[in-house]
């Protein structure tokens, strides 16, 4: 699955509202490939590994519960805790 152009408002709206559906992620969970993510939402305290395909990627970064982080992420791993990665 590609990502969605955020400029058309369609793919906004779908997004903005999380119309895709959502992965929840942990420690034990299986990368599926070909997904793009386009926010992360800490569940519990938690660390992360996401690869973005623009900008910076993240190496065993601690979410705090209630942290939410935004971009086009090509692969989101948990090694402790849980998040919800939104498919975008």
């Amino acid at each position: 699955m590609s990502y969605e152009n955020l400029a058309n408002p369609s793919n906004y709206q779908q997004l903005a509202f999380a119309e895709n559906g959502f992965r929840l992620i942990t420690a034990s969970s299986t990368p599926v490939a070909g997904e793009y993510y386009r926010a992360v939402y800490a569940l519990e305290d938690s660390v992360v590994t996401v690869a973005s395909e623009n900008g910076d990627s993240l190496d065993g970064a601690v979410l705090f519960i209630g942290v939410s982080i935004y971009g086009i992420f090509s692969e989101v791993t948990c090694s402790s805790g849980s998040v919800l990665a939104y498919i975008g």
